[in-house]
């Protein structure tokens, strides 16, 4: 006969959500764009970085860059070259912003360079460079299949100065004006550059925030069907496999509950024969186990790293484990390792099934070029549900009219099971225990009853419902509070 376990469930309060966190990936594009019609001229995209950390080297070549005011480049017309592409790329090049200019700089017409002065990037000698958001060099050799003086023969290279990679103008598109320095006319072109940002997003179906706020459904035990003598049971599945359906709120609490009990009566089964397992009324609903391991580094994250954990955050982290950065003497106590960190293009990602508990959220990926190594500090983790245990009588008498005002000292599913102590040894191998059957279910279940609740918050701030479904949800306290 398997033991009973009592459960107990208890309304929980509403919380707020944080903000994005800054090493989450996001979809960055750099449009160079002729101002005059809008079309775009080249283009270049990445979603390997976050937020504002993504500036790389932008290649046009000048004679894409729409038809001048001042017609006499017939460089760009398809003439066979000769001695043509030396002459022309030796010319030199200036240019001038079309933004915080004096009015004596001019306008499009004049390329922003009416006058001497106004001149901030190019290739002539007299132009002062990191002055501007960019710097502008030519190609030092004849590209490739350059046979005719097609726009391929005259290639630029756009570079962001330290200056404009902390400008915040970027999304709202800057423009410059572009001028040959030459015998006659000096010819002006126009670009402008932008760049546009856009989450990276998985396809999303029904409001699921609504449906999954339904009772439990009863799980009674299927008896196995009788085989007749000639029946066989199949080896094969169903091709017509009836869609899963996902689980709804309540179903998920009863799978942490059920797991929960498995792996406690797996380790300790004395305490299993009769007892209570509760769920916190009020945050913190998971706990943090810290503990030391090796996160990978790579230059190329992987797509864990555009996942968005960073509205669930935690407020208790116990045992002692890896830190990263300079964490304050206020929480140096759950550090028994602490890694310095260098800016650098790379990126720290946490091992699998744990997080980085930073100052600034949960997250599964550290940019080292975000990361401020002055203000910011992280604890490597491992979650765990906050499940509290007592007891039969110790409950009983908790619930009586007449409760003692002595009471037991609270007891945590991670407490019990030895995580707390032995978490510090998963970086070693010296912790079998986490490695069982029975801990491995509790954890993986816990990791979809997270991947359900960042679901439901993603689509919570993405609805246009009424306010009603806000508070529905938020039943779950949807905050693992830091």
């Amino acid at each position: 006969m398997i033991p009973i376990c009592l459960i107990l469930f208890l309304s929980i309060y509403p919380s707020s959500t944080s903000p994005e966190s800054p090493h989450l990936l996001v979809h960055q594009t750099w449009e160079l764009i002729n101002p005059i019609n809008q079309l775009t001229i080249t283009s270049i995209s990445s979603s390997n970085w976050p937020r504002g950390r993504w500036f790389p080297d932008i290649t046009v070549d000048l004679c894409t860059l729409g038809i001048p005011y001042i017609s006499s480049l017939h460089y760009c017309s398809p003439l066979q070259i000769q001695d043509q592409w030396v002459q022309h790329t030796q010319f030199p090049l200036y240019g001038c912003p079309g933004f915080g200019q004096p009015a004596h700089c001019g306008g499009h017409s004049d390329g922003f360079c009416a006058t001497w002065g106004c001149e901030t990037i190019g290739t002539a000698h007299w132009i002062p460079q990191d002055k501007d958001l960019i710097t502008l060099a030519r190609k030092g050799s004849k590209p490739k299949h350059c046979s005719f003086n097609l726009p391929n023969c005259n290639p630029l290279i756009i570079k962001f100065t330290n200056k404009g990679k902390t400008d915040p103008r970027w999304t709202e598109g800057l423009t410059w004006g572009l001028r040959l320095y030459k015998f006659g006319p000096d010819d002006v072109l126009l670009f402008t550059l932008r760049l546009r940002v856009t989450p990276i997003t998985t396809p999303m179906g029904p409001n699921f925030v609504l449906t999954d706020q339904h009772r439990p459904s009863y799980r009674y035990p299927q008896p196995p069907r009788p085989l007749s003598p000639t029946q066989f049971p199949s080896s094969t599945l169903s091709l017509a496999s009836t869609p899963r359906v996902p689980l709804g709120t309540a179903d998920r609490l009863l799978d942490l509950i059920d797991s929960s009990y498995l792996a406690l009566n797996a380790t300790t089964p004395n305490l299993t024969i009769s007892c209570w397992l509760c769920l916190q009324p009020q945050p913190p609903f998971y706990e943090g186990i810290a503990f030391t391991d090796h996160p990978h580094s790579t230059s190329a994250p992987s797509p864990r790293c555009a996942r968005s954990p960073h509205c669930l955050t935690l407020a208790e982290v116990s045992g002692k484990g890896l830190c990263l950065g300079h964490p304050p003497s206020s929480h140096s106590h759950v550090c028994n390792v602490t890694l310095p960190i260098s800016h650098s293009p790379h990126y720290l990602e946490a091992p699998n099934n744990t997080f980085g508990a930073c100052n600034t959220g949960l997250t599964l990926c550290i940019s080292l070029q975000v990361f401020n190594t002055s203000s910011e500090f992280c604890v490597l983790i491992q979650l765990w549900p906050r499940i509290t245990y007592h007891s039969d009588t110790a409950l009983g008498k908790l619930l009586s009219s007449f409760p003692r005002v002595v009471r037991e000292p609270l007891s945590t599913l991670a407490i019990i099971l030895g995580i707390g102590g032995l978490a510090a040894g998963i970086g070693t191998g010296t912790t079998a225990l986490l490695q069982t059957q029975h801990l491995t279910a509790l954890h993986s279940t816990m990791t979809s009853d997270l991947e359900a609740l960042e679901k439901s918050v993603s689509a919570l701030e993405k609805s246009l419902s009424s306010l009603s479904e806000v508070v529905l949800q938020n039943r779950r306290g949807l905050d693992l509070l830091f």
